[in-house]
């Protein structure tokens, strides 16, 4: 799932706001994937996935907060794909990690 929220990611058919979703998704699943059946019992998608992944690689926090700042903006209507190239520079490096 992770891979196709990826390449999605990629498509530049798609609007920038559309394109940093579907980076943070990647990030999110790729995430998930890295704590395996520790990713679960918790609402999705929620910051406590990504900061323990950030634990797991060895990461500091920060390392998570363009996923952490998309995650706390998702709802809102009027935000823009203005974080799509540090989306996609996480997505590939816990990609890379996993």
């Amino acid at each position: 799932m992770a891979e196709a929220y990826f390449k999605d990611a990629l498509y530049e058919g798609l609007s920038l706001r559309s394109r940093a979703d579907a980076a943070f998704d990647a990030c999110y699943v790729y995430a998930m994937a890295l704590l395996g059946p520790d990713s679960q019992g918790r609402p999705h998608p929620h910051p406590d996935i990504l900061h323990r992944a950030a634990e797991k690689l060895g990461w500091p926090q920060s390392a998570m907060e363009p996923a952490v700042q998309q995650l706390h903006a998702r709802d809102d209507p009027l935000r823009d794909g203005s974080r799509f190239e540090s989306l996609m520079v996480l997505a590939r490096r816990i990609r890379g990690a996993i």
